[in-house]
């Protein structure tokens, strides 16, 4: 019974992993007209820990092994462009460590998920709660931003909420938004737009107030103008 919670954990991290590599594979057939992609998930839970299970998924991908941060060159460019904002539209991301954003604070802490995660411009990595809700977390930006949008990249998350602080430390915060997530149909990814009137903050602190599982993910913040 006591290694139920740790068991009950990995599996979920199974499910976001698996789920990923499912959007990633039909996305990319979706570019080929005329051809159908399909992945068997099950190859993403065989033995072997968790890091060679998320190589198994990365070489099935075509993106080489990019656990502890290789992958193919190419992988690497697409981040840095994702990272800069670039691919075109030139979009300010104000929640990217690229741009100077910072996790300074998280109510748990997995050391394979770390805060980190949330930061780095990519969708792939993810910040994992631990069980029991609430949790939070707390973004740093470089300066005093002002933003009117709002993008989530999430898994399982039911109840979120944003507040503000534009003062030098964290110490007080006003709460600005809170929104219900849709159910996620077996685990996928949810990706929402939350439009805000316009606010400045230094800080920002970011409420799971319930989950649709017992663990949820968190794969990117975007504040944008």
């Amino acid at each position: 019974r006591a290694q139920r919670p740790e068991r009950d954990r990995r599996n979920a991290l199974r499910r976001i992993d698996s789920s990923e590599a499912l959007d990633a594979v039909r996305g990319q057939a979706g570019h080929a007209k005329g051809r159908a992609g399909t992945v068997d998930c099950t190859r993403f839970r065989r033995g072997g820990g968790e890091k060679n299970r998320r190589r198994r998924g990365w070489l099935l991908l075509g993106l080489g092994n990019s656990c502890g941060g290789g992958g193919a060159p190419g992988h690497r460019k697409r981040r840095g462009e994702r990272e800069r904002g670039g691919g075109g539209g030139g979009m300010t991301d104000f929640g990217l460590a690229s741009a100077g954003a910072e996790v300074i604070f998280t109510t748990c802490n997995d050391e394979n998920h770390p805060g980190t995660n949330i930061v780095d411009g990519n969708d792939k990595s993810f910040w994992v709660t631990t069980g029991l809700f609430p949790q939070q977390f707390i973004i740093q930006f470089r300066d005093q931003v002002t933003f009117a949008k709002l993008k989530t990249v999430t898994t399982n998350v039911r109840k979120i909420s944003f507040e503000k602080c534009t003062e030098m430390s964290p110490t007080s915060f006003e709460k600005f938004y809170e929104v219900e997530l849709a159910s996620p149909q077996g685990g996928r990814i949810q990706q929402e737009t939350h439009p805000v009137k316009e606010l400045s903050a230094r800080f920002l602190r970011v409420t799971l107030g319930s989950g649709w599982d017992d663990f949820a993910s968190v794969h990117r913040i975007s504040v944008e103008p």
